[in-house]
């Protein structure tokens, strides 16, 4: 094997051991505490090999939260057309579904960064993008309510149902979990108290 192709293979290999190691730090304190040093001994790799990959703690941040509003906004296509366009709550679910189960997959990442010592720039994000992606499949449609208000309430019950999850340790499945969104944004709060089906 080439020396080419050994450095190819170590790449994605360090580029995980980081995104590990800053998962469990972002455990511990927030990122403003966190320094590179931190990372480069808790992984037990050179500062030169950090360097490589990124500029400094900032870009690992905003590298990894990209990767992440990246993938919801794939998935947001299908969820928001399940919502604004079925009054089924079984075919929304199965459209909702993926996202939980994305989240389900990156737990450790997503609890990292929403929890109490994440970064609230990327909650601020996450949430913008979902009442993007809700906002553009209202516009030129007639709602009760001004569309964007309308799309902000969606966003922050779906991050607040999403942060939920994570922190109480994901004990619903994700079909449990599209199962819960489904219902409660189709019949609406309200109709849900009372526990009909």
């Amino acid at each position: 094997m080439s020396n080419e192709q050994n450095i190819a293979r170590r790449i994605p290999r360090s580029k995980k051991l980081i995104r590990t190691v800053l998962i469990k730090l972002l455990n511990e304190k927030s990122i403003e505490e966190i320094t590179v040093a931190d990372i480069t001994t808790k992984a037990d790799i050179s500062r030169g090999t950090f360097y490589l990959h990124y500029q400094d703690k900032y870009d690992l941040i905003e590298k990894t939260e990209q990767e992440i509003l990246n993938e919801v906004e794939n998935i947001g296509g299908l969820v928001r057309k399940a919502i604004l366009h079925s009054s089924k709550v079984q075919e929304t679910e199965e459209r909702v579904l993926r996202l939980f189960e994305y989240v389900a997959l990156n737990a450790a990442i997503m609890q990292a960064l929403l929890g109490p010592t994440g970064n609230l720039t990327f909650q601020v994000k996450l949430k913008k993008l979902i009442k993007n992606i809700y906002l553009s499949g209202l516009i030129g449609n007639q709602t009760l309510v001004p569309a964007e208000y309308l799309s902000s309430y969606i966003a922050s019950a779906h991050l607040g149902v999403l942060q939920e999850w994570l922190d109480t340790g994901l004990k619903e499945s994700p079909s449990e979990m599209a199962k819960i969104i489904s219902k409660t944004t189709i019949f609406g709060p309200a109709s849900v108290v009372g526990g009909e089906e």
